[in-house]
């Protein structure tokens, strides 16, 4: 099915849409962006830039206090991190939008967790392994959004 940027093109193109009517065209088939889709993806942007710094916080602050706390403090604080983020992903956040943002935090502190655990007991895993493991563990999570959103 064509784009509604694809039809007006094909309607200014085939002479249908007079010259002086092409802008108004094209701002009432929301070719254009008005100032309400704008702030709409200002306030998406927003929100996931906000949620990435969140989980790279958390990073940097395990990074920063490496020597600081002990290894039950570390893995106690990083599992109540994502065990509130996943509460948060089923109970508290309600648009499409929160959600895949709470999956992206847990998605991050599952690698951080992985991470946490290779340093702390050094199991001489490869990184690509790491990597893999941190797919494997996350599709899961993602594959049941996508079945509850498309299904």
């Amino acid at each position: 099915m064509p784009s509604s940027r694809q039809v007006v093109s094909e309607f200014i193109e085939r002479g249908y849409i007079q010259p002086e009517h092409i802008k108004q065209a094209l701002t009432v088939a929301q070719v254009y962006p008005n100032q309400k889709n704008w702030f709409q993806f200002i306030d998406r942007l927003l929100l996931s830039l906000g949620a990435l710094a969140l989980g790279f916080s958390v990073l940097f602050f395990f990074a920063y206090n490496w020597n600081e706390f002990g290894r039950v403090a570390k893995f106690a604080l990083l599992e109540t991190l994502l065990v509130s983020t996943i509460i948060f992903y089923y109970w508290g956040a309600k648009g499409l939008l929160s959600k895949q943002i709470c999956l992206l935090v847990a998605s991050l502190l599952v690698g951080i967790i992985m991470a946490f655990f290779g340093q702390t007991y050094q199991t001489g895993a490869d990184p690509w392994t790491l990597f893999l493991y941190w797919a494997i563990l996350i599709t899961p999570g993602r594959l049941s959004h996508d079945l509850r959103l498309y299904g």
